[in-house]
Formats: C-alpha cells, structure tokens, sequence
C-alpha cells in the first residue's frame, strides 16, 4: 500500500480510466442502442460493469510484479527466504485484491455524480465484501499468469487478449439473456459475470424496482457468491501449487 500511496501517477491513472469508460462509453453507445436497456438507462446499466472492469484490470495487472521480481532476480530471494511458498503467492493475491477493491470502492463514490444512481451507507458495505471476493479470483488469475510467463512483453500480451473477452463476455455492456449457445456457455466460466451481476443487483437497489432488478438478474446474489468463492479456491489453489514448484 505504501508502494502504490507513493506512486500517484499509477495511482490517478488507475481511477481514470474506468471513469473515462463511464463517461465515454455511457454517453457515446447510449444513442446507438436507443438509449436504454430493457426501459432501463444504459448509463445505470453499464456502471456495475465499469466498476468491475477497475477491478479486473488492476488486479489481474498485478500479477506483472512477479514477472518483474523474476526478472532482477528478487522473486530468486522472496522463494530462498524461509517462507512458505504457499505463504508468498497468497500474499501477492491479497496485495493485489486489497489494492484493486480499494480503486473499486474509489470508482463507486463517483457514480452518482455520473450516472443518477443512488447510493447509500449500507449499499456501500454490501457491495464491499464482493469487490474483494472479486478481486481475489481476478488477482489469483494475474499471479498465476505472472507464475508461469517469463518476460514482461510475453505477460502484457497474453493479459490483453484474456481480459477483454472476461470483460465484454461477462455482460457489462449488454444483457446475457437470449444468447447464442457458445456466448452463454462463454458467460458462464466467465467469473467477472459472477461479480458484474451482484453489483448491478446490488447498486442499482435504492434507484429501480425490485420488478426491474429481477429483470436484470442473471442469478441470485447468493449463488454468484458461491461461485465466485469456488472459482477463488481453484484459482488460488492452482497459483499455490505453481508457486511450489517455482
């Protein structure tokens, strides 16, 4: 935290870009799609999706500091230190996810302003826990690429071609009802759909009817939960035993 406090630069670019998105994307494609989704302004629809997206990207971003710990030859150090190394790829999850739930939690005192959407207190604390139960899967994802991929370049390129299709297939911009069998299928291994969907829930419950929400819905609150704690013990299962065998 001390490290990213100190770069601001990194800092004010992190919280830029999704609000850049907000404004862009909100207005730019609401004229295109008839201003609305299913009688619902596209700028409250797309904002759970825009808070998601800092989160992947931050937190799946992070994972490049283990690639560049490899690289100056101090990752050699971190795994020749008597650590655990279970202890050290947990610790670079938890970074990552404390850091990106932060950023997410930034973006989201900006909505309102943004987008006409209300917010309270207790909205607030709900929408929270699942930032960091989101950014702890998408930052397992970022360390267990970081793992395995050896060159800073190689990392950058394979991130790019990941995380756009998470992001557009896990129905930030568009409603993930009457797909193709391919996208739905898509959708459903996409753990960003798992996080998307109890923000918008969620984050849109003091400004639409229950009706309207259930509308929007793709499944319960409780079982994007689950899901995203199971897609989170796989993940960062998967980058402990990558880390042992370091």
């Amino acid at each position: 935290m001390l490290h990213v406090w100190r770069d601001k630069l990194r800092l004010v670019g992190s919280l830029i870009q999704p609000l850049l998105f907000l404004l862009i994307i909100g207005n730019g494609l609401a004229p295109a799609i008839g201003q609305n989704i299913g009688g619902i302004d596209f700028k409250k629809f797309v904002f759970p999706g825009i808070v998601g997206m800092s989160i992947l990207f931050s937190s799946v971003f992070y994972g490049i500091t283990v690639v560049w710990d490899r690289e100056f030859g101090f990752l050699k150090e971190i795994l020749a230190a008597p650590v655990r190394r279970y202890v050290v790829a947990l610790s670079k999850i938890l970074a990552g996810a404390t850091i990106s739930t932060i950023q997410g939690t930034i973006v989201l005192m900006f909505v309102p302003s943004l987008t006409e959407v209300s917010l309270s207190l207790t909205m607030v604390i709900k929408l929270i826990p699942i930032f960091f139960l989101l950014a702890l899967v998408t930052s397992s994802i970022g360390i267990i690429l970081g793992a395995v991929i050896k060159s800073i370049q190689a990392f950058q390129v394979v991130i790019l071609v990941l995380v756009m299709p998470l992001y557009f297939m896990s129905g930030a911009f568009f409603p993930l009802k009457n797909l193709p069998t391919w996208m739905e299928v898509l959708s459903k291994i996409d753990p960003l759909t798992y996080g998307v969907d109890p923000i918008r829930q969620i984050g849109l419950s003091t400004t639409l009817r229950s009706h309207a929400i259930q509308a929007l819905a793709i499944h319960t609150i409780g079982f994007d939960i689950m899901m995203l704690f199971i897609f989170g013990a796989i993940l960062a299962g998967t980058a402990i035993v990558i880390f042992n065998r370091l």
